[in-house]
């Protein structure tokens, strides 16, 4: 028997250019105990992160926080159910 797929959530995060709207998203990760498994962020300060075995829950929470922080533009997040391959 496997282990169940585990959920992963993909974030979005448009933030102001400033020197420090990335730490302060990435803050908020680190208040919660939570490592990203994947950062990237673009130069119009776009950022993209992928958090796994994080719960719905708490990742609409986190969403809501960096929306309420003053350099960010606006967030989302998408939770990912990755398909689980039958075996054979």
């Amino acid at each position: 028997m496997s282990a169940s797929p585990t959920l992963k959530n993909h974030f979005r995060v448009s933030a102001q250019l400033d020197p420090n709207a990335l730490l302060r998203v990435l803050e908020l990760f680190a208040l919660n105990d939570v490592t990203p498994h994947w950062v990237q962020a673009r130069s119009a300060l776009t950022v993209d992160l992928h958090v796994a075995g994080l719960d719905v829950h708490k990742a609409e929470v986190i969403a809501a926080k960096l929306n309420a922080q003053v350099l960010v533009r606006g967030a989302s997040v998408e939770h990912i159910m990755p398909v689980a391959v039958a075996a054979e």
